[in-house]
């Protein structure tokens, strides 16, 4: 199972390094500032994205849980 830091730090490191992808690459600062956006915006996406279906499968987790809790042994 993956843990929540592994992929924090996979997230971070691609964010940091497609901004240093994008900086080193010779384009005009309006375009690259357009990238970034665009770029950051997608990633924030992603995030969101992990961060429901995280919510998710946590509520049916507890869900199932609370069922589970409720029989008698």
């Amino acid at each position: 199972m993956v843990t929540k830091g592994v992929i924090i730090s996979f997230l971070s490191g691609a964010a940091v390094g497609s901004l240093a992808a994008l900086l080193f690459a010779p384009q005009k600062g309006e375009h690259l500032r357009g990238e970034i956006r665009r770029r950051a915006t997608s990633a924030m996406d992603d995030v969101n994205e992990y961060l429901r279906d995280a919510a998710a499968r946590t509520s049916d987790t507890m869900k199932r849980l609370t069922k589970k809790s409720a029989q008698p042994v």
